[in-house]
């Protein structure tokens, strides 16, 4: 049976992935994830949990091996200002390959293309959740989390969603200090992010 260092390793293999970058994505020390390979002992929780999570896996996941089906993923746009994300050109659409289980709904994905969502997103993240067409009717899968979304009246955005004063509705919280709050808004949908696959850094 596969030791979850033996799978943490091989996740990094698979993904090309340097073992210091992972670390300090992670927000940990730039040797954690090394250190957590050539150990005997064991990490504690919430060091495994942030490699975890910057992997885009469940702690059970990670720990346990369970097996996920690969998936392709359309990216349906890119996040070009601020928070706001423009539709990709359909004959052009690309698309990202994961291996994590995405319930819920149809999967989409869109590529951040701003530092302006820094240090939650950073340019060349990936961003990931499954499509809830009827979000307005399931708040309670969305509030409280940073969702992919589109308005009843049309915006496109990337938001943390909070719940409204309203029946239905949500208030829109941004990344950027300079952004105000969107208050009792409508969504056409929304797709929770679940899963965000770092850019890898440009080297001076």
């Amino acid at each position: 049976m596969e030791d979850w260092r033996d799978r943490l390793k091989r996740i990094i293999d698979e993904r090309g992935l340097n073992m210091k970058q992972l670390s300090l994505s992670a927000g940990l020390g730039e040797t954690a994830v090394r250190d957590m390979l050539q150990k005997v002992t064991s990490p504690r929780i919430d060091t495994i949990t942030a490699i975890a999570d910057e992997l885009g896996l469940t702690l059970t996941e990670l720990m346990e091996g369970r097996k996920l089906v690969r998936r392709e993923v359309p990216i349906i746009g890119a996040i070009e200002h601020l928070e706001m994300w423009v539709p990709a050109n359909v004959s052009q659409m690309q698309h990202v390959a994961i291996d994590v289980d995405l319930s819920g709904g149809a999967p989409v994905a869109l590529r951040v293309n701003t530092t302006a969502m820094a240090p939650a997103y950073r340019a060349g993240d990936v961003l990931v959740g499954a499509k809830l067409p009827d979000a307005a009717q399931r708040l309670g899968e969305i509030i409280g989390i940073d969702c992919i979304l589109e308005t009843a009246d049309g915006q496109r955005l990337v938001k943390f969603v909070a719940r409204g004063t309203s029946k239905n509705r949500v208030t829109l919280k941004g990344y950027h200090p300079t952004t105000p709050d969107l208050e009792n808004v409508a969504l056409a949908w929304a797709a929770p992010i679940s899963v965000i696959i770092r850019g890898k850094p440009k080297r001076n």
